[in-house]
């Protein structure tokens, strides 16, 4: 699994190289946590991702047989804080560029704008949930 979480972060990167240098497209930097939440939050949210990443891996590592589909829940987690940590130690913070309001009719609703780290984090989150709940 280690190959994938590798994998995962160069195509988070590479993506976000492409479509800012490429492409450029407008893009947004992330200041904030989750969705934009806590913009003022500043190195906290650097200090945040640190200490979820940290215990994740820990707790990775502390256990001894997950199936194949945890490893896969963990590996999207891991590969989606270390896509956005790597952001924010060497950009203005985590880049968010797939805007899909343009295809939404959500009247004054508006969805944050993303990355593909954080569709990995949601992923991995997911199938976790998925995989406590059917046991």
């Amino acid at each position: 699994m280690n190959s994938l979480v590798f994998f995962l972060i160069f195509f988070d990167q590479l993506v976000k190289v492409l479509v800012i240098d490429f492409f450029k497209i407008e893009l947004v930097y992330n200041r904030g946590g989750a969705f934009g939440l806590g913009n003022q939050l500043g190195g906290f949210a650097c200090l945040a991702w640190l200490t979820g990443l940290s215990l994740t891996a820990y707790w990775w590592v502390s256990r001894s047989a997950l199936s194949r589909s945890r490893q896969l829940a963990l590996s999207l987690m891991v590969a989606g804080a270390w896509g956005n940590l790597i952001d924010r130690i060497f950009r203005l913070g985590p880049v968010d560029y797939l805007d899909i309001n343009p295809w939404l009719n959500m009247g004054n609703l508006v969805w944050p704008i993303f990355n593909l780290a954080d569709i990995y984090l949601v992923l991995g989150v997911g199938l976790l949930i998925y995989n406590y709940a059917k046991n």
